[in-house]
């Protein structure tokens, strides 16, 4: 115990006034306080690194603006019949020329009848149309996405590409083998039926490398958001949230343990 002097002053003819306080009370609760403030950080700290791990969300697909939509028609004499349309008006009429004529490298044959108009100076949407063989696999309800992507990809700014909308029409969805969702540290793809023999794609892409740029054809269970695999980012997730959890009760307990040996 330690005598400390009173609150108020000595009065005159008075012997001075002590108050018996407990040096506990001066060790004790700051060091509960320091203990309590680092214990909400490490568990802030947890959850943070909890959602990082959770990985990119189909979700926030509706949030990002498209800056391109690209229409895919099946002929009836089997043909794919493309309409690209640019959100800009001033999109380079070379420039989208160029990347239409890149399709081959991804698995088409060369446009054929390719044809572009609006834009600048009547402010109108560029656009271009053409037809291809290759992105439609009506059989099998395969989809050749990296063909329809990866050419636009690389412009520089403005008018780089990072999320467009596809419309495939005359094809319907094959069960278990068209690709509906599909989502991965660089791309984000997300299907709506819009009919019995038509789908609308909404897809974002994290990287302007096409290299960097990797979607299947078609359904791959071990693909899909979340879903566990051999070598799958869907295991790895689950791995990295175990461990976490598994660091953080560790931490919680070394905290509670040591307030209560220190009491």
């Amino acid at each position: 115990m330690v005598s400390l002097p009173a609150k108020y002053p000595r009065e005159k003819g008075r012997r001075p006034r002590h108050t018996l306080v407990s040096c506990s009370q001066f060790i004790v609760k700051p060091v509960v306080s320091f203990r309590s403030a680092w214990l909400g950080v490490a568990c802030l700290s947890v959850m943070s690194a909890l959602a990082q791990a959770e990985g990119p969300s189909l979700d926030s697909l509706q949030e990002r603006r498209p800056a391109m939509s690209i229409l895919v028609r099946k002929h009836q004499m089997g043909a794919d019949m493309v309409q690209v349309t640019m959100l800009k008006g001033d999109y380079p009429s070379e420039l989208l020329r160029q990347q239409i004529l890149l399709m081959p490298s991804y698995g088409t044959t060369p446009p054929r009848g390719l044809e572009i108009f609006g834009g600048s100076p009547g402010k109108t949407l560029r656009q271009a149309m053409f037809a291809v063989d290759g992105l439609l696999m009506p059989k099998t309800g395969e989809i050749n996405f990296e063909a329809i992507v990866k050419p636009f990809l690389g412009a520089p700014e403005p008018f780089a590409i990072d999320t467009m909308i596809v419309v495939v029409e005359g094809m319907p969805a094959v069960p278990n083998s068209t690709l509906v969702e599909h989502a991965t540290d660089t791309v984000l793809l997300k299907g709506v039926p819009l009919g019995s023999d038509s789908i609308e794609y909404r897809i974002s892409v994290a990287s302007q490398d096409p290299a960097k740029i990797k979607i299947p054809t078609k359904y791959q269970a071990t693909t899909q958001p979340g879903a566990p695999g051999k070598g799958g980012s869907g295991n790895n997730r689950q791995m990295i949230l175990i461990g976490i959890g598994v660091a953080g009760v560790i931490a919680a307990g070394a905290l509670v343990y040591s307030l209560t040996r220190r009491r």
